[in-house]
Parts: C-alpha cells; sequence; structure tokens
C-alpha cells in the first residue's frame, strides 16, 4: 500500500499527539500521588500537635 504526503503527515500527527495525551496522563497522576501523600504528611504533622502541652521551663 503506497501512502502519499498527507497520509505520512497524518500518521506522523497522530503519533505525535497521542504520545503526548499519554505522557500528560501519566505525569498528572504522578503528581497527584506526590500531592497526597504531602497532604497526608501534614494530617499526621497537624493531628499530633493537638492536646495539652507543659510549658517549657527552658526560654531561648
Amino acid at each position: 500500500m503506497k501512502l502519499n504526503h498527507f497520509q505520512k503527515v497524518f500518521i506522523g500527527w497522530s503519533l505525535v499527539i497521542s504520545t503526548g495525551l499519554y505522557s500528560f496522563v501519566l505525569s498528572k497522576r504522578y503528581i497527584d500521588s506526590k500531592r497526597f501523600d504531602s497532604m497526608k504528611a501534614r494530617e499526621r504533622i497537624r493531628q499530633s500537635n493537638i492536646g495539652e502541652y507543659t510549658p517549657s521551663s527552658r526560654k531561648l
């Protein structure tokens, strides 16, 4: 099967666009998972700071 110039260009652009969209989705998932981990760590820190504390005798 012989392809003319426009068909070759169309195939090239479709490959570039599909690869770009796929890489965008993968990077978005990665960033969301990192953000979720960061938010969970902040929540653990926030929860650990709740409570009554005795004042320290040492002043800076």
